[in-house]
């Protein structure tokens, strides 16, 4: 069982699940997934690549390889696709750690995998990008509301997540707190290895370290030897 995400319906976000590979024409609302998804993935790329400053809608239109007629009439606005693009990198993360997590034995299914899961996955391009919206939002507002919406749908997700599958750790008074903690330090740890383009293992044992000392903190016991629900 997984947990469904927020967003407001966009079509792309179930490309994967409703776009069959037909012979013959797509349907229209085939053909508007892909449109979208194309567009959508082109600004994560521009993102990572060249940031928010030169993630222009010409930009976009050029990396897409599409038409400008064609991102007007899904995208008319750089805040309409910047919303967008939360949306769609609030389900590729989550979908991705989902992935991840169900991938494992039962046996391998524990609060450590699950943290392993998460850090690896904030090494990823996906986690650049949103990251990237983050600094633009200080000064951006159409990055504002999305980093914010991003944020709210993480800790609700990550909060879901533990009750679901880690029942015993659910149950702490101060889990929601701990969780908080966990997010921050390993999102920041993630931001300083992006910034500094470091590539050695550095921020690995930081890592490794911190998951130590959060197993000092909240007791061996039950960190250890918490697995996730089968």
């Amino acid at each position: 069982m997984t947990v469904a995400l927020e967003t407001n319906n966009l079509e792309v976000l179930n490309l994967g699940s409703t776009v069959e590979k037909r012979r013959g024409r797509r349907s229209q609302p085939e053909r508007t997934a892909v449109m979208q998804k194309r567009l959508l993935d082109a600004t994560v790329e521009s993102l990572v690549e060249v940031g928010w400053a030169k993630t222009t809608l010409p930009e976009v239109v050029k990396r897409a390889g599409v038409a400008r007629g064609a991102q007007v009439h899904h995208f008319p606005t750089k805040s309409s696709l910047i919303k967008a693009v939360g949306e769609h990198l609030i389900y590729t993360s989550r979908r991705d750690f989902e992935s991840y997590f169900q991938s494992l034995d039962p046996d391998e299914k524990s609060i450590l995998s699950a943290l392993d899961g998460l850090w690896n996955l904030l090494k990823t391009p996906t986690w650049v990008a949103i990251m990237e919206l983050g600094i633009a939002s200080r000064t951006e507002e159409a990055a504002s509301g999305v980093i914010v919406d991003f944020i709210r749908n993480v800790d609700k997700n990550v909060m879901e997540f533990v009750k679901l599958n880690f029942t015993d750790l659910g149950n702490i008074d101060e889990i929601e707190m701990i969780l908080k903690v966990v997010i921050a330090f390993l999102s920041g740890l993630a931001l300083e290895r992006t910034i500094v383009a470091c590539d050695d293992d550095k921020y690995d044992r930081v890592y490794e370290f911190f998951k130590s000392a959060l197993v000092s903190a909240i007791g061996s016991n039950l960190i250890e030897n918490t697995k996730g629900e089968k």
